[in-house]
């Protein structure tokens, strides 16, 4: 089985990815890792920090960081079988019959509690983090693809708004919609 996660800061589409990889035992690609190494500076634990942000401002002065980490997920995932990718951007750059794509969206509220939660910082803080995160990358995804994330959710086979759930009743939105696809 082939599945995509997408979805923007905080939306879930990390812990999503992550749980279904483990309940499916299917290998789980986490693009944000991958991108991170790839940078000549990658000194920040969490791309919503000071340095995250500068990281990501440098990356969309250079967009060839983003492209070829993109043409390397794209390259790995053809060859497979079987994966979770966790990615923003690869439901719009991978067409591979077969391939399931999930989006999840949230209000920005509930993303920047989130984030606030994870990163163990205030929700000012991660609501003005999560805010410009979101910002610049889009930009990226503007200038190298002409997507708008958060609107051309076309490509997607199941669109689900987590906003007022826990993992768990997104998870089992998921994998009903994932066993009634056999």
């Amino acid at each position: 089985m082939k599945i995509i996660v997408s979805g923007i800061t905080g939306s879930g589409k990390s812990t999503l990815a992550k749980i279904l990889a483990k309940k499916l035992n299917l290998e789980y690609i986490g693009a944000s890792k991958y991108l991170k190494d790839s940078l000549p500076k990658r000194d920040f634990e969490h791309w919503e920090s000071k340095k995250g942000l500068e990281a990501i401002k440098f990356r969309l002065k250079h967009l060839q960081y983003d492209k070829k980490l993109d043409d390397f997920l794209l390259k790995k995932i053809a060859s497979k079988k079987d994966f979770v990718l966790d990615s923003w951007v690869a439901s719009w750059k991978f067409f591979k019959k077969g391939t399931i794509k999930i989006c999840l969206k949230s209000d920005f509220h509930t993303r920047a509690k989130r984030v606030a939660e994870r990163d163990n910082t205030s929700l000012k803080k991660a609501a003005d983090f999560t805010r410009k995160k979101d910002f610049l990358t889009e930009e990226i995804y503007k200038k190298l693809y002409k997507v708008d994330i958060e609107k051309d959710l076309g490509v997607f086979d199941l669109v689900v708004d987590d906003t007022h759930l826990q993992i768990k009743p997104t998870l089992d939105i998921v994998m009903t919609f994932l066993k009634n696809q056999k």
